[in-house]
């Protein structure tokens, strides 16, 4: 009796569960919805003695590294399978050349060697000769005006004909930019930042800062790194604006630049990206670079952005 009671109980509760349950909305099956997502391909040297120093990549999409060994460029390497870097010897009237810097000019791979600044486009035409044997630094201003120099001298090139020379003052020069809205070129030196104009072939200091690592020409500013945050120099009126920003992942930097209006950092703990909102994307980690230490970076093809390491 007693088992036969607690068997209609059972019943009658199974009941009223189920009858509770069909009374709730049905749920709907989960739909995956497709999203964009950051990924990187590594490629890593192997030789650890190899020292990197630049990276960039025509409009074509050709990638090449200048290197303490000479021009490099990417072999194999996709998603997941990292890649190496080898010696570029695809072309060797160049990759035999004494190459002591490479960059753009109108998205084409441009050098500077012991002799000239030059470039395989344009038919070969641009061959710039210049007088300054240790150059290993320069940037291209308006038609095809170069300012380069050796860390001391600075001069100004045009067609193999020297427009201008001159130096700063008890500095060293690191970095040089050009702003085509002031045409001006900005001069980083260790412990200041200068202006030089290629019309009035006049030198001007701008600021005396022995923390300033890198400078970039952004939106109308110039943004300056230093190894504690970063700060902004109006282009036209030549003043500081604002406080140090230092409210991002790593403040110790090392490179700054401007690809297609987005702001890259780089940084001695990874690559930063500044979205609109002031917040950061943070790249670190094996996960997203081979090493730590961004030594540069560069706008890739297919809207891809190089972070060259020191690995």
């Amino acid at each position: 009796m007693k088992t036969q009671l607690l068997f209609a109980i059972l019943m009658a509760s199974c009941m009223v569960a189920s009858a509770q349950t069909s009374n709730l909305p049905k749920a709907q099956p989960y739909a995956d919805k497709p999203f964009i997502q950051d990924y990187s391909i590594k490629y890593e040297k192997e030789d650890t003695a190899l020292r990197l120093y630049q990276v960039a990549a025509d409009r074509n999409g050709y990638i090449q590294l200048h290197s303490s060994q000479g021009l490099l460029r990417l072999r194999a390497g996709q998603f997941l399978y990292p890649g190496t870097l080898v010696p570029d010897v695809q072309y060797r009237p160049t990759s035999d050349k004494n190459i002591a810097s490479i960059g753009t000019y109108e998205n084409q791979l441009v050098y500077l060697d012991d002799k000239a600044v030059f470039s395989n486009a344009w038919a070969g035409k641009l061959y710039s000769r210049h007088n300054m044997p240790e150059a290993r630094i320069f940037c291209g201003g308006k038609n095809f005006a170069f300012l380069l120099s050796d860390g001391q001298k600075l001069s100004l090139l045009q067609d193999s004909e020297i427009l201008w020379k001159g130096s700063l003052q008890n500095d060293e020069v690191r970095e040089i930019k050009y702003d085509s809205a002031t045409n001006l070129f900005w001069i980083l030196g260790t412990a200041s930042i200068n202006t030089f104009s290629p019309d009035t072939k006049k030198l001007t200091r701008v600021l005396d800062n022995a923390t300033v690592t890198c400078i970039e020409i952004a939106k109308g500013q110039l943004y300056v790194g230093t190894r504690d945050g970063y700060f902004t120099i109006d282009t036209k009126t030549k003043r500081k604006i604002g406080e140090v920003q230092r409210k991002m992942p790593r403040t110790d930097l090392t490179t700054i630049r401007n690809i297609d209006g987005d702001l890259w950092f780089g940084s001695t703990a990874g690559a930063m990206l500044l979205q609109e909102d002031g917040s950061f994307n943070y790249y670190a980690s094996k996960r997203w670079i081979p090493s730590a230490h961004v030594v540069d970076i560069a706008r890739g093809p297919a809207s891809s952005v190089l972070i060259l390491t020191d690995h």
